[in-house]
């Protein structure tokens, strides 16, 4: 039987954010490398004694065989997630309790999108979970970890669906499911991203949003009807209705210019193309 000791205990796990894979290769030899990696290092600490276990995030990138760059690192803050994490050992599981959220890299590996943002946690109104607003947000930073901006406010819109329970420690809970990637389009100029607007009936839901690297404008592309979630956890195959393991959109792509294609995950389980 193994035992847990409660001295000091430190783990970190990575939550790989987005990895570019470069146009060509060597010719149908191998795989093309890796140009530019972005990632998130999630650091969980249980000290000695009464001291309170915290957590803490730092976003780094690599291109190519470079040194990684630290491009930004928010304060530790209390959770106690060392078991959580050591348990799973899967980096992603911070989306459900950490800051950065939604990442994407551009085609040409030439800058990264990320999102940070307490404001999907439950316990988004603890004092500490108030990021002040030049750490809040979406940031635009070159490959080389250069050039950091703010470019928008974060989205209204969650990037990822959990079952309660497992905020609980030491409750069974069924786990949940994300989609934490900023997708660009070819020219690089614009991303898709999920947001809230209005609907076909003026309700506010889940949709489809492009955000323009260069105006800093935000457009809202889709008015899809609002789907209720399903009475039975997977529905049933004539319903339509959102099951509650999934998010109203996922899996937003760019196919050009002018198209999106997106999943819509009701209990049909529809792709939708959607032309601008």
């Amino acid at each position: 039987m193994r035992t847990w000791n409660p001295t000091a205990y430190r783990l970190c796990t990575a939550m790989v954010a987005v990895a570019l894979v470069a146009c060509g290769g060597d010719g149908g030899r191998g795989p093309a490398p890796i140009s530019t990696l972005a990632y998130v290092v999630n650091t969980s600490e249980q000290p000695p004694g009464p001291a309170p276990a915290t957590f803490q995030q730092t976003l780094w990138v690599r291109q190519t065989e470079r040194e990684p760059v630290k491009v930004m690192e928010l304060p530790a803050v209390p959770m106690p997630l060392c078991r959580t994490l050591a348990d799973s050992r899967d980096g992603s599981n911070s989306l459900y309790a950490g800051a950065f959220q939604r990442m994407g890299v551009s085609p040409k590996g030439e800058v990264v999108l990320f999102e940070v943002t307490y404001d999907f946690w439950p316990f988004r109104f603890e004092p500490w979970a108030a990021l002040p607003e030049d750490k809040e947000g979406m940031f635009l930073v070159r490959a080389d970890g250069t050039g950091l901006r703010k470019l928008a406010p974060h989205s209204q819109e969650r990037d990822f669906v959990v079952d309660p329970a497992c905020y609980r420690p030491g409750v069974g809970c069924s786990g949940g499911s994300h989609t934490p990637v900023f997708e660009f389009s070819p020219d690089c100029q614009t991303v898709v991203l999920t947001d809230r607007g209005r609907d076909s009936a003026g309700k506010m839901s889940a949709q489809i949003f492009t955000l323009d690297l260069r105006s800093r404008e935000r457009r809202q592309i889709t008015k899809l009807p609002t789907l209720s979630r399903c009475e039975a956890p997977m529905g049933n195959d004539e319903d339509e209705c959102l099951t509650r393991d999934l998010l109203p959109i996922v899996f937003p792509r760019v196919i050009d210019a002018r198209t999106i294609v997106f999943w819509r995950p009701s209990a049909r389980n529809a792709w939708v193309r959607h032309s601008r």
